[in-house]
């Protein structure tokens, strides 16, 4: 299933797309009742320059992306993780690129308890639990602390706290034709995280928002556990005056069916929704 969103609006000739290739949350699924949303981690990726990637997350979705990736050796990476939950780093455990010598790579993270992305990578990209560390990979590899705007080839990227157990950054990437704002793994209902975000996505093209729980789940003891519900992301879509709003994160439980009966309630409160899916290209 491929779309893009807005192929009748003006955009600039070979711009660059966002592309969804994957937006499950918690861990991978499959099967029939998982077919069209897709059972693969969060990962999103565009072209931002020439055989240069902008990636966003690396959950199993990373896997999908290597299938679509020219040959020939000689790419350059630019990976910004939201944050290190096993659901948005799995998927570079089994990163082709990463053994050749002739890519490049640039981490982008936020700190978590006084360590960089690279250690925080480290300690799990290692033995015992994967043959090679991910420092000993072939591919050149920089880490980097997230902070601050930043030019990604064609792409402006600003991010955000948000609010997700151990912290979490959603993401503004402002293109040369059209804007989009993650937000993946956020509980919404801080008042002041909220309108913090809401300030950002100000007038965005897209909103792609965290939408795992329903609201009987977000009203439970416990509420959200770190994640939001349909409703939620509805309501930040009115707010921001977003153009589309895009429902990620889904539960893993949760089949097709199921999701598009959460994008039928949402259209109700925000017309121009989806959920997000394998495949899915946004212009940027």
């Amino acid at each position: 299933m491929r779309q893009v969103f807005g192929t009748g609006d003006r955009l600039p000739a070979g711009g660059p797309r966002l592309v969804i290739h994957g937006a499950r949350g918690t861990t991978p699924v499959c099967g029939p009742g998982f077919s069209r949303y897709g059972g693969h981690t969060t990962c999103l990726a565009a072209e931002v320059a020439p055989r240069h990637y902008l990636v966003v997350d690396a959950g199993t979705g990373l896997n999908r992306l290597e299938g679509e990736l020219p040959g020939g050796g000689g790419l350059e990476f630019t990976v910004i993780l939201t944050h290190y939950h096993w659901d948005h780093i799995l998927g570079l455990a089994g990163f082709g690129p990463l053994l050749d010598r002739s890519n490049r790579f640039t981490f982008l993270g936020r700190r978590f308890e006084d360590r960089d992305p690279g250690e925080l990578l480290e300690a799990v990209l290692r033995p015992p639990w994967h043959p090679v560390g991910l420092r000993r990979m072939e591919a050149g590899a920089v880490f980097t602390e997230l902070t601050g705007s930043r030019q990604v080839g064609g792409v402006r990227v600003t991010p955000i706290d948000l609010r997700h157990p151990q912290g979490v950054s959603g993401l503004r990437l402002d293109g040369p034709g059209r804007s989009v704002m993650l937000a993946t793994d956020h509980e919404a209902g801080d008042p002041d995280t909220d309108a913090a975000l809401a300030l950002l996505a100000d007038r965005v093209d897209v909103l792609v928002h965290d939408a795992q729980r329903t609201d009987a789940e977000v009203a439970s003891p416990g509420g959200g556990r770190g994640h939001s519900s349909w409703a939620q992301a509805a309501a930040m879509a009115v707010r921001c005056g977003a153009g589309r709003l895009v429902l990620t994160s889904h539960d893993p439980a949760r089949t097709d069916d199921r999701i598009d009966d959460l994008v039928r309630l949402a259209r109700g409160r925000f017309t121009l929704t989806t959920g997000a899916f394998e495949g899915l290209r946004l212009p940027l």
